[in-house]
Protein backbone atom coordinates (compact mmCIF):
# COMPACT_ATOMS: atom_id res chain seq x y z
CA UNK A 1 0.00 0.00 0.00
CA UNK A 2 1.51 3.40 -0.36
CA UNK A 3 1.86 5.81 1.84
CA UNK A 4 -0.70 8.32 2.55
CA UNK A 5 0.39 11.69 0.55
CA UNK A 6 -0.94 15.16 1.46
CA UNK A 7 -3.01 16.98 -0.92
CA UNK A 8 -3.10 20.01 -1.78
CA UNK A 9 -6.50 21.83 -3.72
CA UNK A 10 -7.25 25.45 -4.64
CA UNK A 11 -8.75 25.71 -1.40
CA UNK A 12 -8.04 22.59 0.56
CA UNK A 13 -5.07 20.51 2.33
CA UNK A 14 -6.28 17.00 2.87
CA UNK A 15 -3.89 15.36 6.03
CA UNK A 16 -3.42 11.89 6.98
CA UNK A 17 -6.30 11.07 9.56
CA UNK A 18 -4.79 11.70 13.11
CA UNK A 19 -5.60 11.27 16.71
CA UNK A 20 -5.94 14.90 17.48
CA UNK A 21 -8.68 14.99 14.84
CA UNK A 22 -10.75 12.52 16.87
CA UNK A 23 -12.99 15.36 19.05
CA UNK A 24 -13.97 16.84 15.73
CA UNK A 25 -14.87 13.88 13.94
CA UNK A 26 -16.90 13.08 17.13
CA UNK A 27 -18.70 16.55 17.21
CA UNK A 28 -19.30 16.05 13.58
CA UNK A 29 -21.07 12.76 13.12
CA UNK A 30 -23.22 13.32 16.54
CA UNK A 31 -24.34 16.85 15.17
CA UNK A 32 -27.91 16.57 14.29
CA UNK A 33 -27.32 17.70 10.49
CA UNK A 34 -24.86 15.14 10.31
CA UNK A 35 -25.93 12.62 12.33
CA UNK A 36 -29.30 11.93 10.65
CA UNK A 37 -27.94 10.53 7.52
CA UNK A 38 -25.35 8.49 9.41
CA UNK A 39 -27.20 6.29 11.75
CA UNK A 40 -30.41 3.93 11.27
CA UNK A 41 -31.52 4.12 14.59
CA UNK A 42 -30.63 6.08 17.48
CA UNK A 43 -27.23 7.91 17.67
CA UNK A 44 -24.85 5.99 19.45
CA UNK A 45 -23.86 7.84 22.74
CA UNK A 46 -20.88 10.19 22.39
CA UNK A 47 -18.55 7.51 24.20
CA UNK A 48 -19.16 4.78 22.09
CA UNK A 49 -18.65 7.24 18.76
CA UNK A 50 -15.06 8.38 20.23
CA UNK A 51 -14.54 4.50 21.01
CA UNK A 52 -14.80 3.63 17.49
CA UNK A 53 -12.94 6.48 15.94
CA UNK A 54 -10.17 6.06 18.30
CA UNK A 55 -10.02 2.67 17.54
CA UNK A 56 -10.29 3.11 13.00
CA UNK A 57 -7.74 6.12 13.55
CA UNK A 58 -5.12 4.17 15.74
CA UNK A 59 -5.46 1.04 13.80
CA UNK A 60 -4.67 3.10 10.64
CA UNK A 61 -8.13 2.23 9.45
CA UNK A 62 -9.06 1.55 7.14
CA UNK A 63 -6.46 -1.43 5.93
CA UNK A 64 -7.59 -0.86 2.10
CA UNK A 65 -7.48 2.60 1.68
CA UNK A 66 -7.13 5.61 3.72
CA UNK A 67 -8.68 8.73 5.08
CA UNK A 68 -7.74 12.32 5.08
CA UNK A 69 -8.63 15.16 7.46
CA UNK A 70 -10.11 17.86 5.26
CA UNK A 71 -8.91 21.65 6.46
CA UNK A 72 -9.52 25.29 4.18
CA UNK A 73 -5.86 25.96 3.31
CA UNK A 74 -6.53 29.73 4.42
CA UNK A 75 -7.16 29.23 7.89
CA UNK A 76 -6.26 25.88 8.42
CA UNK A 77 -9.60 25.22 10.23
CA UNK A 78 -10.51 21.40 9.89
CA UNK A 79 -14.38 21.06 8.28
CA UNK A 80 -14.46 17.43 7.44
CA UNK A 81 -12.61 14.04 6.19
CA UNK A 82 -12.68 12.55 3.03
CA UNK A 83 -10.85 8.77 1.84
CA UNK A 84 -11.37 5.01 0.66
CA UNK A 85 -12.22 2.72 2.43
CA UNK A 86 -13.87 -0.59 2.34
CA UNK A 87 -18.02 -0.84 1.74
CA UNK A 88 -19.36 -3.52 3.84
CA UNK A 89 -19.56 -7.00 3.13
CA UNK A 90 -19.18 -6.13 -0.35
CA UNK A 91 -15.63 -6.34 -1.41
CA UNK A 92 -15.65 -3.42 -3.27
CA UNK A 93 -13.85 0.30 -2.04
CA UNK A 94 -16.05 3.36 -1.41
CA UNK A 95 -15.35 7.23 -1.52
CA UNK A 96 -16.63 8.42 1.30
CA UNK A 97 -17.07 11.94 2.48
CA UNK A 98 -18.42 13.87 5.27
CA UNK A 99 -18.29 17.74 6.16
CA UNK A 100 -19.12 20.29 8.67
CA UNK A 101 -22.33 22.02 7.33
CA UNK A 102 -20.38 25.28 7.32
CA UNK A 103 -18.63 23.36 4.18
CA UNK A 104 -22.19 22.36 2.74
CA UNK A 105 -22.76 23.77 -0.97
CA UNK A 106 -19.87 25.13 -2.10
CA UNK A 107 -18.25 22.42 -3.78
CA UNK A 108 -15.93 21.63 -1.11
CA UNK A 109 -16.89 18.36 -1.06
CA UNK A 110 -16.69 17.54 -4.70
CA UNK A 111 -12.88 19.40 -4.48
CA UNK A 112 -12.05 16.94 -2.49
CA UNK A 113 -13.47 13.90 -3.78
CA UNK A 114 -12.11 14.65 -6.87
CA UNK A 115 -8.43 14.71 -6.01
CA UNK A 116 -9.10 11.66 -3.58
CA UNK A 117 -10.64 9.14 -6.94
CA UNK A 118 -7.58 10.11 -8.66
CA UNK A 119 -5.48 8.96 -6.24
CA UNK A 120 -8.24 5.94 -5.59
CA UNK A 121 -7.47 4.93 -9.41
CA UNK A 122 -4.01 6.24 -10.30
CA UNK A 123 -1.94 5.73 -7.34
CA UNK A 124 -3.88 2.88 -5.51
CA UNK A 125 -5.78 1.13 -8.62
CA UNK A 126 -8.90 0.47 -7.14
CA UNK A 127 -11.51 -1.24 -9.47
CA UNK A 128 -14.33 -0.15 -9.61
CA UNK A 129 -14.33 2.51 -7.04
CA UNK A 130 -18.14 3.50 -5.12
CA UNK A 131 -20.64 5.44 -3.44
CA UNK A 132 -23.05 5.21 -1.45
CA UNK A 133 -25.41 8.10 -0.03
CA UNK A 134 -28.44 8.49 2.06
CA UNK A 135 -31.75 8.46 0.09
CA UNK A 136 -33.05 11.44 1.92
CA UNK A 137 -29.47 13.44 1.52
CA UNK A 138 -29.57 15.17 -1.84
CA UNK A 139 -26.69 17.13 -1.13
CA UNK A 140 -24.40 14.29 -0.74
CA UNK A 141 -25.90 12.26 -4.38
CA UNK A 142 -24.55 15.15 -6.14
CA UNK A 143 -20.71 14.52 -5.22
CA UNK A 144 -20.83 11.39 -6.68
CA UNK A 145 -21.97 12.77 -9.99
CA UNK A 146 -19.84 15.54 -9.98
CA UNK A 147 -16.57 13.12 -9.97
CA UNK A 148 -18.06 11.11 -12.81
CA UNK A 149 -19.60 8.14 -10.55
CA UNK A 150 -22.62 6.63 -12.24
CA UNK A 151 -25.84 5.83 -10.68
CA UNK A 152 -26.05 2.33 -9.86
CA UNK A 153 -29.58 1.90 -8.14
CA UNK A 154 -30.03 1.30 -4.38
CA UNK A 155 -28.42 -1.51 -2.80
CA UNK A 156 -29.12 -1.95 1.31
CA UNK A 157 -25.77 -0.69 3.03
CA UNK A 158 -25.46 0.29 6.34
CA UNK A 159 -28.45 -0.65 7.61
CA UNK A 160 -30.88 0.78 4.73
CA UNK A 161 -31.63 0.87 0.88
CA UNK A 162 -28.78 3.81 -0.24
CA UNK A 163 -28.56 5.31 -3.78
CA UNK A 164 -25.62 3.50 -5.25
CA UNK A 165 -22.91 5.01 -8.18
CA UNK A 166 -20.43 3.17 -9.37
CA UNK A 167 -17.02 4.29 -11.59
CA UNK A 168 -14.69 1.72 -13.46
CA UNK A 169 -10.91 2.30 -13.76
CA UNK A 170 -11.05 1.94 -17.55
CA UNK A 171 -13.72 4.40 -18.03
CA UNK A 172 -11.83 6.77 -15.42
CA UNK A 173 -9.24 6.51 -18.00
CA UNK A 174 -10.66 7.33 -21.12
CA UNK A 175 -12.61 10.27 -19.17
CA UNK A 176 -9.21 12.32 -18.60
Amino acid sequence: MPAQPEIITERLRLLPWMLNDLEFCVALNMGPDVGRYLFVHEPPIGSEQRDLLRRNIADVWPELGTVWAVERRDDGALIGRCGLKPLENSGLVEISYRFDTAAWGKGIATEAARKVLDLGFGTFEFDPIVAVTHPKNVGSQKVPKNIGLKPDGTKFQYGLEQKTYSFRREDYLISR
